[in-house]
């Protein structure tokens, strides 16, 4: 997908969607995860190419996608659908949703682990989010859009947390090559 999206992949990773048919597919295992980051590159240029097309279907109110459909309806709505699904095929996945489901709940799990190392204060984010609410100097468009963007932060962060835990070990031993891939594409949790 194009390179906005691909990064906000990354940041949220995602994302973010641990929902319970995300929790019901097959483990995530060594192999489908090497895959994925191998056709991560391939995707990645693809989005380059078709950037423009795709942002005219990207959903303008979402930071990151939090679904497998914020993904792929950009496909769909611009007719690219069956390019990727050509690309993603060649690494062994049967369909974008598939690719899109894996890339979730690798960086959900990513993102687990990059919190574990950090010590994410998110009462004092609530507070500081009530502080904005008081503080005259800030215009009310500065003010939902900071505390728009805020609550998704504070989103993201309880789905991090609840991340499948065989997700999360399974994605451990593969953290250098996704820091190095999210690196590549410009997204990252402390970006």
């Amino acid at each position: 997908m194009h390179r906005r999206t691909l990064s906000k992949i990354g940041v949220a990773l995602f994302t973010f969607c641990f929902s319970l048919f995300v929790q019901a597919e097959a483990p995530l295992t060594g192999d489908l995860i090497d895959r994925w980051i191998k056709s991560q590159k391939a995707v990645q240029e693809w989005g380059d190419k078709h950037e423009e097309e795709l942002s005219k279907y990207e959903k303008d109110n979402e930071m990151i996608p939090t679904n497998i459909d914020d993904i792929v309806a950009p496909l769909k709505a611009s007719g690219l659908y069956g390019q990727v699904e050509d690309i993603v095929e060649g690494y062994g996945f049967s369909t974008p949703e598939e690719w899109a489901s894996t890339a979730l709940r690798i960086f959900g799990a990513y993102a687990a682990i990059e919190m574990q190392g950090q010590q994410v204060d998110m009462d004092a984010m609530r507070q500081q989010l009530a502080e904005l609410e008081k503080n005259p100097n800030i215009s009310a468009e500065q003010k939902k859009m900071m505390r728009d963007m805020m609550q998704q932060g504070l989103a993201m962060m309880e789905k991090f947390k609840n991340a499948p835990p065989e997700d999360v070990e399974a994605v451990k031993p593969h953290m250098s090559k996704l820091r190095k891939v999210m690196e590549e594409s410009g997204g990252g949790l402390d970006d």
